[in-house]
């Protein structure tokens, strides 16, 4: 089976959204500086007996809704379900697709088969053979009828054209007495047909060469009718002779249109394996695409929260700045030097990631 390759798709981004993201940010920080003024103020939090969580009740539950805008935005745990459930798909379409290829397969093989036992090899020989080779006595033929029908009028094209049928009438004529004398036996029998027939052709001649030989008396030059007539004649014969011995028999016409259909239906079940190919090729890149898109938005996600998280330090560090610059008494609270409280972040998309990296 073909096997896909893929386009890289480019890192995902999202401008605006980061945009938003950054001015409700600068929001934050700036109510993180004023609190710490407020704080300052009133001389909070006391220099010793407090805990930092106790004054960040505001900042802290305004980055955990900036976390959750994140992760409502990007709902990235909305896109591995779909894409394992495409995965799963895949492969049973997979599995689908190897039976069927499979089936056609020996389906073909057995054409081939077929095509073995006709043996239609010398049949082609011979129909080439006979294509080739009376195509020259039939353009032979067609100069010779286009000099006679030019004592018509000088136009050469209308000759030319008047001709054809002429000559396509002839050599249809050969390729049937030469049929015919094949299926007579007796030779008394095949000789006056024989006769027959090159009388009736030969009438025909006598009036295309006497229309030469007029053609040719009004350039200046005198040839007797029958040359051309025998001209005609010699290529008339070698044309019957070229049917009686290649031309094919009933039996040979049965076999070589089997071989025929047996080549067409070879084709299309061919062409039936390039669609299942194709198709399984279009679904691998489809899949594809959406697991690193997935992925991208599970990645940017990540990253977006591991900033958010960074931001709320920076925050809670410009409220502690804020407070002990405008503190009054000068003094640094001990609770300063607690660590920073996490954020409450109720949201595992991660739990749909290992059936994915499986699949992968």
């Amino acid at each position: 089976m073909k096997k896909k390759t893929f386009t890289k798709i480019s890192s995902f981004q999202d401008e605006e959204f980061e945009k938003l993201l950054a001015e409700k940010d600068a929001e934050l920080k700036a109510l993180a500086r004023r609190i710490g003024k407020t704080l300052a103020e009133r001389k909070l939090p006391n220099a010793s007996g407090d805990r930092l969580i106790s004054y960040l009740g505001e900042i802290k539950a305004g980055y955990e809704k900036l976390c959750a805008f994140v992760y409502k935005r990007m709902q990235p745990a909305t896109h591995f379900p779909e894409v394992n459930t495409d995965a799963n798909n895949l492969e049973a379409q997979k599995k689908k697709a190897v039976e069927e290829i499979y089936k056609l397969d020996k389906e073909i093989e057995n054409l081939n088969s077929a095509i073995d036992d006709l043996n239609v090899a010398g049949i082609y020989h011979n129909v080439r053979d006979v294509r080739i080779k009376t195509l020259f006595f039939y353009i032979a033929e067609l100069f010779f009828n286009t000099i006679s029908f030019q004592v018509l009028g000088d136009n050469l094209l209308l000759s030319f054209l008047i001709s054809i049928p002429v000559t396509l009438t002839i050599s249809e004529y050969a390729h049937l007495v030469a049929m015919q004398f094949r299926k007579i036996q007796n030779k008394i029998k095949r000789r006056v047909f024989l006769f027959c027939a090159l009388l009736l052709v030969i009438s025909l001649f006598v009036v295309l060469g006497y229309f030469r030989s007029i053609g040719l008396g009004k350039e200046g030059f005198s040839l007797a009718t029958v040359c051309f007539v025998i001209i005609n004649i010699f290529i008339f014969l070698v044309a019957v002779f070229m049917h009686f011995k290649y031309s094919l028999t009933k039996e040979e016409k049965i076999k070589y249109h089997s071989h025929k259909k047996l080549k067409v239906e070879i084709d299309k079940k061919r062409a039936e394996i390039s669609q299942i190919e194709q198709h399984i090729a279009d679904m691998e890149a489809e899949l594809n695409e959406k697991a690193i898109l997935a992925m991208q938005l599970a990645h940017y996600t990540d990253n977006t929260i591991e900033e958010t998280k960074k931001s709320y330090e920076e925050a809670i560090g410009n409220l502690k700045s804020t407070n002990i610059k405008l503190r009054s008494d000068r003094k640094v609270p001990e609770c300063f030097s607690d660590p920073t409280p996490a954020l409450d972040i109720h949201y595992d998309f991660h739990l749909y990631k290992p059936e994915l990296e499986k699949k992968q």
